[in-house]
C-alpha cells in the first residue's frame, strides 16, 4: 500500500514493468476509494476498487472483505 500518490509516480514505482507487479494506493479522482496498478504486458493498468456497502468491489459484481482478499 503506497498511500496517497498519482498514476504517474505509481508507475514510476512499478518499473521495470513485469508481469504480476501491483501496487494499491489511494484513489486521487474518488475520495476513500483505491485504485490498484498493476503490470501486464510491459504496460500498467490501473483499476479503481471501490467501497460500497462496507465492502470492495472492482466490478461492481464480486465484493470482498478488505484489500488483502480483493488482491488475492
Amino acid at each position: 500500500f503506497h498511500g496517497k500518490i498519482g498514476r504517474v509516480e505509481a508507475e514510476e514505482k512499478l518499473k521495470p514493468k513485469e508481469n504480476g507487479l501491483y501496487l494499491v494506493r489511494e484513489s486521487n479522482n474518488y475520495p476513500g476509494d483505491y485504485t490498484l496498478s498493476i503490470c501486464h504486458d510491459s504496460k500498467v493498468e490501473h483499476y479503481h476498487i471501490m467501497y460500497k456497502d462496507n465492502q470492495l468491489t472492482v466490478d461492481e459484481y464480486t465484493y470482498f472483505d478488505n484489500l488483502t482478499k480483493l488482491v488475492q
